[in-house]
């Protein structure tokens, strides 16, 4: 075989190093395919019912969990122009549960305002009673 055969290491280098934005594309579609957790999620979705806050508190945890590694890759995705789009079928379970999401974290954000209130009441009534112990009397 004659040197002028032979390939070029740059030509070697070259056809083995792949294009990185495929590579990125093909990550981001299997990241994509993985967040089905975010449909299985929507799906365990909670009645509203007040014996269940607990419950509803660790489903909010694991949707915020769940929404945090599926959105940026939607973003992410559409500057790439992958389609990303969630299954049609999916679509309004996605949608109900991100609606309950949202009112149960105005729920707890009340909840948690309404028990710090009660707790300052409780501290402030305890500091006037110690400057005037009298004042409870009058």
């Amino acid at each position: 075989m004659s040197a002028n055969c032979a390939p070029r290491l740059s030509q070697l280098v070259c056809a083995a190093t792949p294009n990185p934005i495929e590579v990125e594309k093909t990550t981001l579609k299997v990241k994509f395919v993985a967040s089905a957790a975010l449909v299985t999620e929507a799906r365990c979705l909670l009645d509203n019912k007040e014996e269940l806050w607990e419950e509803k508190v660790m489903w909010m945890c694991r949707w915020e969990e769940r929404t945090g590694e599926v959105y940026p890759i939607v973003e992410h995705g559409q500057e790439l122009g992958i389609n990303t789009k969630i299954d049609a079928a999916d679509g309004p379970a996605i949608a109900e549960a991100d609606e309950a999401y949202k009112r149960w974290v105005a729920e707890e954000i009340v909840h948690g305002k309404a028990n710090e209130d009660v707790w300052m009441g409780k501290e402030t009534v305890q500091a006037v009673g110690e400057q005037d112990p009298g004042w409870f009397e009058r």
